[in-house]
């Protein structure tokens, strides 16, 4: 009995210095941005241009996307390994040309309503969200590590659209986005982090992108990334109270599936 007094007295101890923390630490900054997860997953088929189109109906202005390539070297928008969740083609991705990968349908999954709804290359995305002034398209470069010429491929296209300062582009391989940056130092970076992410050693990183836990957990988080000069973004948040919460905390950007607010 007397273990388990002191235990609760412990907790007691350390929950009230994590709010205390939290509340002294955290930055006082305007409402943070809503960043659409797949374009908006919620609310259309992931990465489609349906999904696009729909981030941009309800006013969000930064939507993600996931950038792969196929086997014929064609960059195009798609999160996972394996063709099977959201389309109605089978075995990886990678392993096919674009006139394959265009065939499949990429919309049935989610709705009928979608019926048809192809898998769209980055340049269709570009063209889509180029004519919005307002709207960024922030790149995640999936595994960029196991396609050969990636880097070189993306950073020629976005100088094609002129789109340089319209997307950011984001990943968990940091090494690569420093080789990025080598090819196409005018594009915005960002980090998205699991682990160590405290000394990153990337030029003008600006964002870091974590699971939102991690600021809920660490009281000092917030506050350390931004005297390193970074934002801090969080994903993928779908409740309005959690929302919330993360506001408060301060951070600088929401990924959500739901852009509408739901």
């Amino acid at each position: 009995m007397l273990k388990v007094r002191r235990l609760w007295r412990i907790t007691i101890i350390f929950t009230t210095l994590w709010a205390i923390l939290h509340t002294w630490l955290r930055p006082r900054q305007n409402s943070p941005f809503i960043i659409g997860h797949r374009g908006a997953a919620g609310l259309a088929p992931e990465n489609t241009l349906a999904a696009l189109r729909e981030g941009i109906r309800h006013g969000a202005k930064f939507l993600e996307v996931d950038l792969q390539r196929s086997a014929d070297g064609q960059l195009l928008i798609f999160h996972d390994t394996l063709l099977e969740r959201t389309t109605n083609g089978l075995g990886a991705l990678c392993s096919r040309t674009w006139e394959e990968l265009r065939q499949l349908d990429a919309g049935s999954y989610f709705s009928p309503d979608f019926a048809g709804e192809r898998i769209p290359l980055l340049a269709e995305a570009l063209a889509l969200i180029m004519p919005h002034a307002a709207v960024t398209l922030v790149i995640e470069a999936k595994d960029p590590h196991t396609y050969p010429y990636m880097a070189r491929d993306l950073a020629e296209m976005l100088t094609q659209f002129q789109a340089e300062q319209r997307v950011i582009v984001i990943s968990f391989d940091h090494v690569w986005l420093s080789e990025f940056h080598r090819l196409a130092p005018r594009v915005p970076l960002g980090a998205l982090c699991w682990g160590n992410y405290f000394n990153l050693n990337l030029p003008t990183l600006g964002i870091i992108n974590v699971d939102w836990p991690r600021i809920i957990l660490d009281p000092t988080f917030v506050w350390r990334m931004h005297g390193q000069g970074n934002q801090v973004w969080v994903y993928t948040v779908n409740s309005l109270r959690l929302m919330r919460l993360l506001a408060w905390l301060g951070v600088s950007g929401l990924t959500t599936d739901y852009p509408n607010g739901r």
